[in-house]
This record gives structure tokens, sequence and C-alpha cells, in this order.
């Protein structure tokens, strides 16, 4: 009884011989959470010493009672073992040891990660405290998920919001856009989606930035690259790297070149000039002919070379054009004559080092002889000829010559850190797309503008996030004034962070701190994270942040803009990896691959106190390899995971075992056969469950990668999940909420279903759910909240939209949050 203001509140506490404990409520005249706060408060802040949220937890304990309260209290549903006994919305519980406490969640569109130049990009951990959350990986960059086409505004730039246009999340590259004549665009390239939605190599997308679901040429080929367009006469041409049915007629077949409805995207079945060999790159047409450039020695059976003039309406062949000995990678047609460039040499047997101007008929007129490489693009305006490619002399990248003569007109572009790719024309401008980051002594990244009078910069900067590294990209301007672009960049106008970052959740974006990490390269820089008491703990590859010395471990102060703490653990030896940093009772167990900290031997686990960062090295289970997991089960055992075989001196084969907490002595060993190295342990229907890599599943199960055990004798279950492929995959994290457990890694079936990279099956019966997100990649580890999971990994897209490296997706109907 808590006597004053008439209260009356009852709690009773059960503790069953299983080690569980129900708490029964019931509260009068107030709001029960003044209740819940009151007895905390009197109970216990008055006479005990602060509460330490922790992961792992003892259910017999008086903490267990005190911090179940403050989690209902402050409405946390906990990442670890206590109780959410009302409803609550909180952010990710992936290792969310501090969610907001506002009473509606936070649902914002979330910026991705990418790697620009900073190697195979990741997200490897996410860590939550109130309404900011911590990344850490590999990247170098985030920004919207855009991918590789997006809608500009005309006066500023800027990229148009989604409210009013929603990004268009390609999962692909852009290689051409093309006006259809009515204020929509045709958009081609590599890619399979469109906001999800299918579209293969080539799409139509209008003004408002939706998609028009009335076109669809549906090419059977998967593997379709469309790379050049042309509007004539009522008919759609297209180019490129394709080649097998439409699904329009399901027996008519096209190589690399074919014509379609441009209202419904229906084959002309009519037209078919028979391509034999590799690629067409560009098309332009008189209004007669068609002129074709590419890679291919025949046309309608005619024996030629990678450049012709065939009959728009029959295909049949006019002449061949000079049989370059090289691919054509661009035409510009003016009257009667052709410039021509790409990776030749010699034109009707007359040197053309990979550019030449000849007659529609063939004839010769001029070749360059200074180029010393492929170009790529060209094109003429204000009677000058720009030409972009791969050539370094006699300028970088992109030179004007004079159409006429083929004379160089001696202008220096100062194209710096890449290539010029692509040249158009746009409102009376010139458009230059590529790999470079600075024109003309300014820095402009991969997309620029120049006046073609005099060959100026017109302000016009995208601030593309990443390099157009293809050969082909583009740019138009719709009638409303706003651009659309594209390429085959990954995100644009976000903002430079390496390896970790703190997002603020009620905008999606980054805050403005940036740390700054020395590294050796070639790893990752940050591998694991924790929160406890409003400080952030990493571990990784680093040996510096911000010019102060931290050698693999280091944390920060969160309790406002981040500052790196005075705490100084060195951790080295064996392969120099951090593998996990979580709660274990009053302290934190920091696990890895290495053999000192310190200056003081131990292998791979050493334990920090939190309340005066002192060390100490009495949890030593000696393993001969790598711990990259543990957990601390229902019934009271700890049990480590990961790479080794033994734990001081005794054989653990099965790279997991039960260990004394106090000195980490074996204690308890599974039986059945070895498994792979175990990256996740997970509690769930009194089952433990193991995530590992590269060998069959144990107990008889069929496929790979997962394993089932009794938590009592460790025995291991039969299962029917068969995860396959059954070797080389992994199983990186499994996940068990109250009734449905995930798991996910790299794999491609389960139970004789597709699933990429993702399963979710209900805990009891281990039956597929229809819960099924595709992921493009590996993923490596996920959490949930009341509404949302949350999905973090290698991959750039999910269930064909662009999300990189981090999705959301709703609980309520399994789609992506935007």
């Amino acid at each position: 009884m808590l006597c004053g203001h008439g209260l009356n509140f009852y709690v009773l506490a059960n503790f069953q011989s299983s080690k569980t404990m129900t708490i029964k409520m019931i509260a009068y005249h107030f709001n029960k959470k003044f209740y819940v706060f009151s007895l905390i408060f009197i109970s216990f802040f008055s006479f005990c010493k602060p509460l330490n949220l922790r992961k792992d937890c003892d259910p017999t304990s008086l903490d267990f009672l005190k911090i179940s309260l403050l989690v209902q209290y402050l409405q946390i549903r906990s990442a670890g073992c206590y109780p959410p006994f009302f409803a609550a919305n909180i952010d990710p519980s992936v290792a969310s040891e501090s969610a907001p406490n506002s009473s509606s969640e936070i649902r914002v569109p979330l910026w991705g990660f990418f790697s620009i130049n900073a190697g195979a990009g990741l997200v490897r951990d996410i860590k939550i405290n109130g309404t900011k959350a911590y990344v850490g990986g590999v990247f170098d960059y985030i920004g919207p998920n855009t991918g590789s086409l997006a809608m500009l505004n005309g006066s500023d730039q800027v990229l148009l919001p989604q409210t009013s246009c929603p990004y268009f999340e390609i999962d692909g590259n852009v290689n051409r856009i093309l006006s259809d004549g009515n204020g929509n665009a045709f958009v081609a390239g590599t890619f399979n989606h469109i906001f999800g939605i299918p579209r293969r190599a080539i799409a139509k997308i209008k003004a408002d930035c939706s998609i028009d679901t009335t076109f669809n040429v549906n090419m059977a080929d998967s593997g379709a690259d469309v790379r050049t367009l042309l509007l004539h006469n009522g008919k759609l041409y297209l180019g490129g790297v394709f080649s097998g049915t439409f699904a329009t007629t399901g027996s008519d077949t096209r190589t690399h070149l074919a014509a379609v409805n441009p209202s419904s995207g229906a084959l002309d079945t009519s037209w078919n000039p028979v391509i034999t060999g590799g690629e067409v790159n560009d098309i332009q047409t008189d209004n007669t002919d068609l002129y074709v450039g590419g890679q291919f020695s025949q046309i309608g059976g005619s024996t030629l070379s990678n450049l012709a003039r065939i009959n728009l309406t029959t295909g049949t062949v006019v002449n061949a054009l000079g049989d370059p000995d090289g691919t054509v990678q661009s035409i510009f047609l003016e009257g009667t004559n052709l410039y021509v460039g790409g990776s030749f040499t010699t034109i009707s047997s007359n040197t053309a080092n990979y550019l030449a101007k000849i007659g529609n008929s063939g004839s010769f007129i001029w070749g360059n002889t200074q180029l010393d490489s492929t170009v790529r693009s060209v094109y003429i305006s204000n009677n000058k000829l720009y030409v972009a490619g791969n050539f370094s002399t006699p300028r970088q990248s992109l030179i004007t010559f004079d159409p006429t003569t083929g004379s160089d007109l001696t202008k220096d572009f100062k194209i710096l850190s890449g290539l010029v790719t692509m040249v158009r024309e746009v409102d009376n401008k010139i458009f230059l797309i590529g790999s470079f980051t600075s024109i003309l002594d300014t820095s402009i990244p991969y997309v620029a503008s120049i006046d073609p009078t005099n060959d100026t910069l017109v302000s016009w900067n995208a601030n593309i996030g990443g390099p157009n590294q293809q050969d082909y990209g583009d740019i138009l301007k719709f009638s409303n004034g706003n651009y659309l672009v594209g390429g085959s960049f990954p995100t644009l106008q976000g903002k430079a962070r390496s390896y970790l970052a703190e997002m603020d959740l009620t905008t999606g974006q980054p805050t403005d701190w940036n740390p700054s990490f020395t590294h050796p390269g070639g790893i990752e820089v940050i591998q694991a994270m924790h929160i406890y008491q409003d400080q952030l703990y990493i571990g990784g590859a680093f040996t510096a942040i911000g010019g102060q010395t931290r050698t693999r471990f280091a944390s920060f102060d969160i309790k406002s803009t981040p500052s790196l703490s005075n705490l100084s653990i060195s951790i080295s030896g064996y392969t120099n990896n951090v593998y996990r940093i979580s709660n274990f009772d009053n302290n934190i167990l920091i696990t890895g691959g290495y053999a000192t900290v310190n200056g003081t031997s131990i292998n791979h686990i050493v334990t920090l106190n939190p309340e005066n960062n002192q060390l100490t090295f009495g949890l030593n289970p000696n393993t001969n390899f790598s711990i990259k997991d543990f957990i601390k089960l229902s019934n009271g055992k700890l049990v480590l995971g990961g790479d080794f075989t033994q734990i001081n001196g005794s054989t653990a084969i099965n790279r997991f075992a039960v260990v004394n907490e106090s000195n980490g002595n074996l204690l308890q060993s599974p039986s059945g056969t070895a498994i792979g190295s175990a990256y996740s342990l997970v509690e769930s229907n009194g089952r433990l469950i193991i995530g590992f890599d590269n060998n069959s599943a144990p107990g008889g199960s069929t496929g790979c990668c997962l394993g089932i055990y009794d938590i009592d004798n460790f025995n291991p279950i039969t299962h029917s999940l068969n995860i396959l492929p059954a070797s080389g995959q992994r199983v990186n994290y499994v996940y068990a909420n109250s009734s449905e457990l995930f798991f996910m890694g790299t794999f491609n079936s389960v139970r004789s279903q597709t699933k990429s990279n993702f399963a979710a099956v209900l805990s009891d019966t281990l039956q597929l759910t229809d819960f099924s997100p595709t992921f493009n990649s590996e993923v490596y580890r996920m959490g949930e909240s009341t509404t949302d999971y949350f999905f973090l990994g290698r991959f750039s897209a999910v269930s064909g939209r662009k999300r990189s490296y981090l999705a959301r997706i709703r609980k309520s109907d399994k789609s992506l949050v935007n």
C-alpha cells in the first residue's frame, strides 16, 4: 500500500519454478502510469543506486522487477527480456537500449547509405537513443534513396520533395531519356523495376513523376540493356544488348534492335532487321533511313561491320558505311553527313583514330589522327563538334573540333578526376555527363552545363552523390521546367559521412556530427556498437578517431552532440576484430577475434565495468578462435558461439558451448555433428537457434546454416527448413519475437520456395509465413518496433525498390516505409 492522495496500488510478483515472472497490477482513481512512476520513485529511486538497463538479465532478480516497471512507465519495448506490460510505440529493437519516449512513433523516410570510394559497402549495426540513430558500417555518403533517376527543380536543381514527386527508386542504371512528344519521357537502361513496379530496361514516366502503366514492352531477356532510343512516325525504336521474345507476342524474337508501339509498348512484328553481333549503341534517322552503330557483323543477312544504313519501313540494308574496324559508340547526323565516334582506328581503310566524318553513302571525308582512346559521345552545337570519351590526348576527355575540317579548336575544358561520357543539348545549353568531379577549374560532380556560344559554365549543379561510371546517362527538361536526370549514380544531394553517422529520426537525415577515423583500409572500420547510459561504445578496425589514438575500441558521450570520451582500451592481435559489445549482468562483454587488451593476454573476450571503466579478465574461456556472439538463456546458462573448437583446452567442436560465467570454464558442449562458424544465437520457444555458415544443418536436418537445439541437453532437433544452397552460404542473424522466427544472410531457397536472403517462419511450427521481402544482396541484421521491421546489410534494393544498406518495412501490410 502506498499512502497519500487516496492511492490504492497492488502489486503481486510471482516467481515461478521456470524462473519467469508474472506481474499483476490493479490501479484505481488515477492514471496507471502515475502509479508505476510512484512505485518506482518511492520504493526504488529514493533508496537504491540508479538502475542499469541491460539486454541480458536474470528474471529472478530484484533488478528485473525494477527495470520491468521502468520499461512500462517509459513505454519502452525492451530489446532484451523485460516485459512490455502495456502497448507502447518505439523505434527499432535491434539493440535499442534507449528508445524514444514520445507517445507516437516517428515515421519518416530514412536516407540510404552508400559507398562511393570506401570499398564494398554495408551497414553492420544500428543503435537507437531517443530520437537519434547511430549507424555503423562501410560507407562514405548518406543520401536519399532515389536510385539513378531523379527529378530536379528547374530553377535551383534541388531534388523535388517526395510529397510532390516520389523517388523513382530505379534498381539499375539509366542510359537514355527521350521525350514522347506529349509531355512524358521514355527511360531506358539496365533495370527491372521503377517504384517497385516491374519494368525491364524501358519505361514511360509522366511529368507528375508517376509511371505510365499502360506502356509495357515486357522484354523476356532478364539482362536486357537498352542503350539508345528513337521516336519516329509513330514507332519507338530500341537499340542495345538484348535478345529473346517480347511478351506482347510470346513468340517473336528480336536481337539488339526492335520497334514498339510508343503508347502500349507492343512489339512491331512487321519490322525485324536481324542483327548478328554484340550490341547496338546508337541510332539516328534522316526520316527515310535508320543509321545504326554498334558492334555487329551482319544486318538482315548482309555482311557489314559496326555501322550501317537500313530502311525505316522494311529494315533491309540500304548501304554499308565504311566498315569501321572497331565498335561504334555514337553517331551525330547532320544533313547527309555522319560524325562517328567509337573504338575504331580505320574507316574505309582510312586512318580514323576513334573519330571520323563520312557521307551517308559511306564516302570518307576526314578521320582524326590526334585522339589516343575511345570516343563515347559526339554532338554538334553552334558549329562546334563536341567530342567526349576516354582519351587524354590532346586533352582530357572533352574536345571541340571544327565539323568541316576536323581541326582541333584548342579549347581546354580542364576535366579532372574522371571522364565525360555523354554530351547532350537541352534548352540551348550543352550538358556533360560522366565521372568527372571538376570542369573549367570549378568543382562540379558528374553533371555540368556549359553555354555553347562561348563554352563557359552555366550555373547548374545537381550535386550528384556518385560517379556516372557507365558510358551513358541522359537529361531531359519537361515543359514545367523540371529536369529529369538519369545515369548510374546511386543518390544525390546527400552528405559525406564515413563509417559512423548519427541520424535524426525526425528528419531521416544525418546530423552535423561527422567523426573521422584512421584505419588500415580494406576492412570494416565499425564492426559492433552498444549504448549504455548515454555512452555509445564502438568496436572495429580503427586506430585513431579525430586524431586521438583509439585502437579498435572507443566510446562517445551522446547526451547532446556526441564527443569522444577519455576511455582508452587498446585491442589487438589475431584478426583484430570486435564482433559484439553488449551488457551482461552489470558489466559489458566485448567479444571478437583478438589476443591482447591493454597489454594483457586474453583470447577473444573481456569484461568492462561501465561504472568505473575498469577491465576484468576473470571470465576467460581462452577459446582458440574468435567469439562472435553470446546469450544467457532463460535457464541461466551462458552460451558462447563463434569460430572456436576449444575452450580452455577442452574440445568444443560444434563452435558453441556453455561456460561458467565466473571463469569461462567449459560446462557443457552440445552433441551432434560439427556446424560452421556460429554467427548468431537466440532463444525461441525453449530452443536455442543458431545461425552459422557453410555446413549442413545438424541432427539429420536438410539444407544448411541453421541449427536448433534443446536448451537443457543441447541435443540437435531435426527440422526441414532446407535452406539452400547447401554450401557456401550462411545465416548471419536470427531474430525471434513472440510468434515468429526470422533468419537472414545469403541464401535463395527455404522449404523449396524462393527466398532472397531472408525468411520468416512461425516459431512453433517453423512453417513459412507470407512475409517475404526480396533483398538483392546479403542481409546482416534486423530489429522491430511496434509497427515496423528494420533490416541492415549489403543490399541496394528491396522487393525491386531502392534501399541502400538499410530498409524499414511496415508490419501491418509488409510494405516498405516511404
